[in-house]
């Protein structure tokens, strides 16, 4: 069957440390690690989610304390390229049990179920998603895992409104399906 979507699943070697060390990013950059399972109210002061309701929406949303993930970062970029318009951005996000976040397996089983999840929905936009796996420290409690990270690309489109409403229900529907992961019995992270 042919969708007006894709669903790829890549790994990246490289790895991170969350929080980030050295970061010469603006303070509260959705580039930067922001706690938000500890303080949701920050979800307001990170600059990325300005004029970005989707994005806050679904931050505010997998970051409850009941959800088995948390945010790790976000963005969100609109591009203009020989007046053809495009939003670009991505949501990354871990896992929030100690012993399930080392196992990288478990994030392809959140992609396969997202997967069905667009299918299901007949999600009507052109919108690449791109679920990148890579290896991470949780340096405040010692322990080596994995963070998924799911950029957003629309498809170039004749107004910036269309792009950015493409991108909006890709976010929407991804904080959606996020929020609904639920929370392990096991040792969380945060």
């Amino acid at each position: 069957m042919k969708y007006p979507w894709q669903n790829i699943l890549y790994i990246d070697a490289l790895g991170k440390t969350i929080p980030y060390q050295n970061s010469a990013r603006k303070k509260n950059s959705g580039a930067d690690f922001v706690n938000l399972k500890a303080n949701p109210a920050a979800t307001e002061s990170i600059l990325e989610t300005v004029g970005q309701p989707e994005l806050q929406s679904a931050l505010k949303a997998i970051n409850k304390a009941e959800t088995g993930v948390f945010s790790v970062g976000c963005q969100v970029e609109n591009i203009v390229d020989k007046a053809k318009h495009q939003t670009t951005g991505y949501l990354e996000f871990a896992i929030n049990d100690q012993s399930l976040v080392a196992d990288s397996t478990s994030y392809y089983s959140l992609f396969f179920q997202f997967q069905n999840r667009l299918a299901q929905s007949a999600f009507p936009h052109v919108v690449q998603f791109d679920w990148v796996i890579m290896p991470a420290l949780f340096t405040e409690v010692s322990l080596q895992g994995f963070t998924c990270s799911v950029k957003i690309n629309t498809a170039f489109c004749a107004t910036a409104r269309q792009a950015q409403t493409s991108a909006s229900a890709a976010f929407s529907l991804l904080g959606v399906y996020l929020a609904n992961i639920e929370q392990s019995t096991g040792n969380r992270i945060y």
